[in-house]
């Protein structure tokens, strides 16, 4: 099957290159393609990320964040999630740095050197994988046919919130489950493209999460404060 590499870049062209080029060089997995775009100003994440699905001729579509390096083979362990079971709607890898920490060993949030971040991916010793509430889209992995029968991201949300409540109706209006692959990892920067527009006084990045958390409680019924993007339901 195909997967789309979507990475939706927000100025901030060094980290989009770094990310771009990580996935080259650590992707051995598969057939897939990597669509590369710059949001336009005044579109929602939600509303761009829908048109590129949309428009996707692949079975399956991996969202990645412009601040991540992908380790090693994290493609194809996602991938064999995946595949082996119909029921699961989405896979996210381990990370440093997603809502909640998925790594309980301290690591350099900013590290530059792509071995020591795979060193330190084939240091994680966390068998199987664990079912979740919700997921981020920091790194994430999901058949296209499952974007459709959930009814697309919400565009309601303008920035954040919006993974978290289309992963939330994945799981409970489409009764699919959320798997957090643990044996891989993806290394995230963290908000280097919010923090630079917020910067740049585009918008109040403190009052855009306050807004994303509200509408999130409001559609659905549960504290984005409490919950955790990884919170376990059982174990898989």
């Amino acid at each position: 099957m195909r997967t789309d590499i979507i990475v939706v870049g927000y100025n901030t062209p060094e980290f989009e290159a770094n990310t771009l080029s990580a996935i080259i060089a650590h992707t051995s997995y598969g057939t897939y393609q990597i669509t590369y775009a710059q949001n336009a100003r005044d579109n929602s994440l939600a509303s761009f990320w829908n048109e590129l699905i949309a428009t996707s001729t692949c079975e399956q579509i991996c969202l990645l964040n412009p601040d991540t390096v992908p380790a090693m083979n994290w493609l194809g362990e996602m991938h064999a999630v995946l595949r082996r079971d119909p029921n699961i709607g989405a896979v996210v890898p381990s990370s440093n740095l997603v809502h909640v920490s998925q790594v309980l060993v301290p690591f350099p949030r900013m590290e530059q050197d792509w071995s020591k971040i795979n060193t330190f991916a084939r240091t994680l010793v966390l068998e199987g994988s664990l079912d979740c509430l919700t997921l981020s889209a920091m790194c994430v992995l999901f058949r296209k046919s499952t974007w459709h029968e959930a009814g697309g991201f919400d565009t309601d949300f303008p920035l954040y919130g919006e993974d978290s409540e289309f992963f939330w109706r994945v799981r409970t209006k489409l009764n699919k489950r959320l798997v957090w692959c643990r044996s891989t990892y993806c290394h995230h920067y963290g908000q280097q493209c919010t923090t630079k527009a917020a910067t740049d006084g585009e918008f109040d990045y403190v009052e855009m999460r306050k807004r994303a958390m509200e509408l999130f409680i409001r559609k659905t019924g549960y504290s984005y404060q409490t919950h955790g993007a990884l919170e376990q339901l059982e174990r898989a």
